[in-house]
């Protein structure tokens, strides 16, 4: 149960910096993974 939350909370973190790098500039995502600039979206990933 600990590795299921702890992997839980890798994967937010993951789509948090993915999101905060495409949004500054920083990463080109590619045109699937745009979503994850939007600001609403980093938020909730910050969030979790």
């Amino acid at each position: 149960m600990g590795a299921s939350w702890a992997s839980g909370i890798n994967l937010y973190a993951a789509l948090l910096m993915l999101g905060i790098g495409g949004a500054t500039g920083t990463l080109d995502l590619p045109a699937g993974l745009e979503t994850l600039e939007n600001p609403l979206v980093i938020m909730a990933a910050g969030v979790m």
